[in-house]
């Protein structure tokens, strides 16, 4: 997965400028979804709410302390 930010977002927004910079998804979790989706036809939402369950240990090392509310 590419990953475009803008110039002016790391000075505007930087909690969003270190979450996106952090986010890492391996072939294997983008073909999992796709196979949720398109084999299990499960809804984009529904594959989304699985991977977030799932993976819940990993995104979470992406949202830095710093950052939140």
């Amino acid at each position: 997965m590419k990953k475009m930010l803008s110039v002016k977002m790391k000075s505007k927004w930087p909690c969003v400028y270190k979450l996106v910079n952090n986010f890492n998804f391996s072939n294997e979790m983008i073909a999992e979804v796709a196979v949720w989706v398109d084999v299990d036809k499960m809804s984009h939402n529904e594959a989304a709410d699985k991977w977030i369950k799932q993976y819940e240990e990993k995104w979470k090392t992406w949202i830095l302390q710093d950052c939140t509310a």
